[in-house]
């Protein structure tokens, strides 16, 4: 089980650290732990996810602001149902599969 703890708060912006000893492939595959392209450089080594992820290190808003991008681009409203589906579907899955 990973332990929370409260890292800093910076404007009322609240900042967990989660210990874990999970790592590569099984860390990416856990939807709680698992920041995508926002791991930076020092956590991929730690975590032995170079060659995983892709190259870019982004941050969390960067990807929200990406997938945001995407869905106001969508025409009709059910391309946008289709995304939002999809995205849900996709992070039921990973929880799914976290033993």
């Amino acid at each position: 089980m990973a332990e929370v703890t409260t890292a800093n708060i910076d404007k009322k912006i609240l900042e967990y650290i989660m210990k874990t000893t999970i790592t590569g492939p099984d860390l990416l595959n856990n939807s709680r732990l698992n920041k995508g392209t926002a791991f930076t450089d020092s956590e991929r080594d730690t975590f032995a996810l170079h060659g995983l992820l892709p190259s870019h290190v982004g941050s969390l808003e960067e990807q929200r602001l990406r997938r945001r991008n995407w869905l106001t681009s969508l025409a009709t409203p059910i391309e946008k149902y289709r995304f939002i589906r999809d995205a849900i579907f996709r992070t039921a899955m990973r929880r799914c599969s976290i033993h």
